[in-house]
């Protein structure tokens, strides 16, 4: 029984040791700089602002610098640890039409759809310095793929791979 007692006695020291050993914080790691993240709209693009509308215009903006800035968290400033992505976006097609499309033509309908996409191109400064040009375009190539797309579902597929693009490394992707 007394042996029973010091055995145990000696696998809860042990253990105590064990797990205070791995317990202990690891040297802290100083957070990562956020990466600035800047969009805009080309010359080409502002000059469709009336066909377009301003709405859907500001909304593109804003989608674009929130999955570059959701990709670059997710992965940690991406393989070329990202600290600025200056992004123009050069073209944009909807898929379905704006509501400033709706607003001039009340006979159009929203179940009207076309093929839709984007191109956008930019600059990505890497934690090194060193700067490297983007740009990457996707336009659906037939109407299957925009059966149940919504307005911009093509624009948002084509800034999903320039999310993939700044994180991978990979910015030529036409």
């Amino acid at each position: 029984m007394q042996r029973r007692t010091l055995m145990s006695a000696a696998v809860i020291a042990a253990a105590s040791l064990f797990a205070s050993v791995a317990v202990a914080d690891p040297a802290p790691v100083p957070p990562a700089a956020p990466t600035e993240v800047t969009v805009s709209l080309s010359a080409a693009l502002l000059a469709k602002k009336d066909e377009i509308g301003e709405r859907d215009l500001a909304e593109l903006r804003s989608d674009l610098k929130d999955t570059i800035t959701r990709a670059l968290a997710r992965h940690q400033g991406g393989a070329l640890h990202a600290t600025k992505v200056a992004l123009v976006i050069e073209d944009a097609k909807p898929n379905r039409p704006t509501f400033a499309e709706m607003a001039r033509r009340p006979g159009l309908s929203m179940q009207s759809i076309s093929l839709g996409g984007a191109k956008v191109t930019g600059q990505v400064t890497g934690a090194d310095g060193k700067v490297s040009p983007l740009s990457v375009s996707y336009y659906s190539t037939t109407l299957y793929d925009v059966i149940a797309s919504a307005t911009w579902s093509d624009a948002y597929r084509a800034f999903d791979r320039v999310g993939d693009a700044v994180v991978s490394g990979r910015l030529d992707q036409r």
